[in-house]
């Protein structure tokens, strides 16, 4: 067993000191299956723990604590450093737009509800905006993914709320999440359905994963596990789906796949469903060839298209859209992204509109425009982008940091 067990007569202290291994949830669950005196105070104590732990972890053990507490054991969490920083003893619940307002939402175990969906989601979208150029499709295919595998917690878990958790690394250039609830399990569900009779977990996973497969068909088509898994292949990205004692792991990158059934589950009631999927922001994803004729992005781009005006122009308000003003190199840097992100996803013109902007650093106008420029190229930034409502200090501005980039 991994875990390092401290046990007086009050007190059961258990020390971590690695959280990269599966085995780690698997003992802790076992042990705490097997507490026949649950009137001592169960101590987890996460400070031996210095380094960043992967998201998928941070769910499962959230939800584990959740459980065990609401079957009446006393848990105290001790943290400190990332592990406290992600908030595992205690979820965010996000009710509105405003519980994010200028804070991030990565790193962070949240619990969500058929309120919170559309609010995660979209958080999670906005933000990687402005902090990576993505390939085309991939933030619509991104944003379709949270959505559905999150109402699939809600309609089919039984638990009607779920935790997720997202995290983005800068270097591998991905964004990896992680969605967990203590549920029923595949298994569970799909056998209740009366269409589907799957013999064990690894069999229901794979039920889950194809086409028009519904634990209720009156209610879901059928069209998110394998919608999901569709568009990971197409990114080159990694899936992995968790319930009750199987796993099953996808790496579509280098053509792999691995399969384990002997996990250690909650409760014969609460066998629990854990997705974790990673997308890569520089792989296109073509949605034709993922998901074929299911159409289900008309709606997905409404930010872009609430920016269009009568000529089917995109409309990119600077003043609207720099949240940290017009005098930073950072704001500048974020911007750009943006407008990268747009161009990916719409063919449309794109005017930068300086409406109502009074005036811009040198920087922010060096990492907005010229860097645009020097980074989509002279001729694409003149087909694609116009600039507008410059006033003159601005224009002297712009003009100057594209003359020291760029020979225009």
């Amino acid at each position: 067993m991994l875990l390092n067990v401290i046990e007086s007569k009050d007190t059961i202290k258990i020390n971590f000191f690695k959280l990269k291994t599966s085995k780690v949830v698997d003992d802790l669950i076992m042990f705490l299956n097997s507490i026949k005196d649950n009137k001592k105070k169960i101590v987890l104590d996460f400070t031996g723990i210095n380094n960043k732990t992967y998201s998928n972890t941070h769910t499962t053990m959230s939800g584990i604590i959740d459980y065990y507490k609401s079957k009446g054991l006393d848990i105290e969490v001790l943290d400190k450093g990332y592990i406290s920083a992600t908030s595992l003893k205690e979820p965010v619940h996000i009710s509105s737009d405003n519980d994010l307002e200028n804070k991030s939402i990565f790193d962070k175990v949240i619990k969500f509800d058929n309120t919170s969906v559309d609010i995660v989601a979209d958080s999670i979208i906005n933000q990687i905006k402005y902090l990576f150029v993505c390939e085309k499709n991939f933030l619509p295919a991104l944003s379709w993914c949270l959505k559905e595998i999150m109402d699939n917690v809600i309609v089919h878990s039984g638990t009607n709320q779920g935790l997720i958790m997202a995290q983005v690394h800068h270097r591998r250039r991905l964004v990896n999440i992680s969605i967990f609830d203590s549920g029923l399990g595949l298994l569970s569900t799909l056998s209740e359905s009366g269409e589907f009779s799957p013999k064990n977990e690894l069999e229901a996973i794979d039920l889950a994963l194809t086409h028009k497969v519904s634990g209720n068909r009156n209610i879901g088509q059928g069209n998110g596990m394998w919608g999901l898994k569709q568009i990971v292949r197409n990114n080159k990205g990694h899936l992995s789906v968790m319930s009750g004692h199987a796993i099953k792991i996808f790496d579509y990158e280098k053509d792999e796949e691995e399969i384990y059934d002997n996990l250690a589950v909650l409760g014969e009631n609460n066998q629990c469903t854990r997705i974790d999927f990673s997308l890569n922001f520089d792989n296109v994803i073509d949605i034709k060839e993922s998901l074929g004729n299911y159409s289900v992005y008309e709606t997905i781009n409404s930010d872009i298209e609430n920016m269009e005006n009568e000529n089917d122009w995109i409309i990119f308000d600077v003043k609207k859209q720099a949240i940290l003003g017009t005098g930073t190199r950072q704001s500048g840097k974020q911007l750009r992204k943006y407008l990268i992100n747009i161009m990916n996803t719409s063919d449309k013109k794109i005017v930068i509109d300086f409406k109502d902007v009074d005036m811009v650093s040198s920087s922010f106008a060096d990492e907005l425009i010229a860097q645009l420029i020097l980074e989509v190229g002279k001729d694409v930034y003149k087909e694609r982008f116009v600039l507008s409502n410059v006033n003159e200090y601005c224009n002297i501005i712009i003009s100057s940091s594209i003359r020291q980039r760029v020979d225009f």
